[in-house]
């Protein structure tokens, strides 16, 4: 198999799988959320350039390239920002919500994979293509934007970026005027929230917008390796983030819309028109980003010199073990493959990790996602995706490990199993299309809980969160 989808379609940068529900009603809704994302154009919002239904039960959504980095990958290397550069986001993403919401929809959660940051450092809101949950309004837009830009300045975790101490400027926002503006749109009562361009508004005026200053590409390399894995279908996070759903993969299964409701439009907003779906022999608008900064993410690894401790939490039924050359009674014996050890989700999760890794460091025009990941999963889409990055960009790691230090297995049944890691990326060398090396320092240590399905061929990744 390739880094391409089941059916032998490759799924190139800037295109976001999106499964095509069974249901009717929800088919209609994604159908007309998508219509109305083609058609909308704002300077701050990422455009839907082509919906394509490349084979069946499935939607190839094109977004526009040109970004510089995510958002995510920064904030890994600078913690929140400053009050400036926040209020650029604050900005820039209520002005692209006013956007969707004057075409007639919604954007649903509105978190920091969901920004990118263009060369030169200006924030463009990507829409997400799934649709929303139906109790999702533009109420709720204004206080997931303000939200995210509160927690740029430290003040909550930010979702969607790793996890761990934010490192910023202890003095962002010092006179409090930026929270200030955005006290209004965090409020509980839905009714008294500003609209998105009054929130726009009130933002710029409490504090002189700056665009994000953008870390050098060697360090936001490293901080992308280091990042937590998201399998994106539909947005920055699977269809139903923030609820607390998450994939559940069998054998030969396709993702399924399940979490998606209707879409909420904006009272009194233009109907949407049918959109003509263009065929797979249609032609994609290229575009080359200026910095091709992947997520490669890496969650958790293979055990490498470090100690391993594995949680005895694991719920009855469900042996948390450790790999091949963890010490421990329970540890597979060598030569021993631990991702066909059934009872042994913990072991499989990190030898799944590094072959993983394995697969996006190597050369290999052909690298076989299936080795790793369940097919038609948001793992699976996400590292397909990013596959295609690597080759854009023309860079690739050089031997990067991952110590795991902890290990819990969560949940288990002999069909699924959920484990959660604790594990920092070793420094290693990154190389350039162009034969450049640049050193890449060790990680922090980062937390990732894996959805493992097990498969004719073992266990396999189908969810990362």
């Amino acid at each position: 198999m390739t880094n391409t989808r089941p059916d032998g379609h490759p799924v190139p940068p800037g295109v976001v799988l999106v499964p095509v529900p069974a249901d009717a009603a929800a088919r209609a809704a994604l159908t007309a959320r998508v219509t109305v994302l083609a058609g909308v154009r704002h300077p701050h919002l990422v455009a839907v350039l082509e919906v394509r239904t490349v084979r069946e039960g499935a939607l190839d959504v094109v977004h526009a390239r040109g970004e510089a980095a995510d958002l995510p990958a920064v904030l890994a290397v600078r913690g929140r920002l400053a009050a400036g550069e926040a209020a650029a986001v604050g900005v820039h993403v209520a002005q692209a919500l006013a956007a969707l919401h004057a075409a007639g929809v919604v954007h649903g959660p509105v978190e920091a994979g969901d920004v990118v940051l263009r060369p030169g450092g200006a924030p463009a809101l990507r829409p997400r293509a799934g649709v929303p949950p139906e109790e999702w309004t533009a109420a709720e837009d204004v206080r997931a934007a303000a939200r995210l830009v509160d927690g740029l300045l430290g003040s909550r975790p930010v979702a969607g970026t790793p996890a761990g101490r934010l490192d910023g400027d202890p003095l962002a926002d010092p006179d409090g005027a930026l929270r200030d503006a955005l006290r209004p749109a965090l409020g509980a009562d839905a009714r008294r929230r500003p609209e998105a361009g009054t929130l726009a508004a009130l933002v710029d005026a409490a504090c002189e917008p700056a665009m994000v200053g953008l870390p050098d590409p060697a360090t936001l390399a490293g901080a992308a390796l280091a990042g937590a894995r998201r399998g994106v279908v539909g947005g920055a996070a699977d269809v139903g983030a923030g609820t607390g759903r998450r994939f559940r993969a069998t054998r030969g299964a396709v993702p399924r819309a399940g979490s998606a409701a209707r879409v909420r439009a904006v009272p009194g907003a233009p109907r949407a028109r049918r959109l003509p779906w263009s065929r797979p022999g249609g032609r994609s608008p290229a575009a080359r980003p200026a910095l091709v900064v992947v997520g490669i993410g890496l969650t958790v690894g293979l055990m490498t010199g470090a100690a391993l401790e594995l949680s005895d939490r694991a719920p009855a039924g469900a042996d948390a073990s450790a790999p091949a050359d963890a010490a421990g009674p329970t540890a597979p014996a060598r030569g021993t493959d631990p991702v066909l050890a059934r009872d042994e989700p913990g072991a499989a999760a990190a030898a799944l990790t590094q072959r993983r890794l394995d697969l996006l460091a190597a050369a290999a025009d052909h690298p076989d996602l299936g080795a790793v990941d369940v097919a038609g999963s948001p793992a699976y889409a996400a590292d397909a995706a990013l596959l295609a990055r690597l080759r854009t960009a023309g860079t690739r790691p050089q031997q990067p490990r991952a110590a795991v230090t902890s290990s819990e297995v969560v949940a288990a049944d002999g069909t699924s199993a959920t484990v959660r890691l604790t594990y920092a990326v070793e420094a290693h060398e990154q190389v350039a299309a162009d034969g450049t090396r640049t050193a890449v320092p060790a990680s922090g240590a980062r937390t990732a809980t894996l959805d493992l399905a097990w498969t004719d061929d073992g266990w396999r990744v189908a969810g990362v969160a």
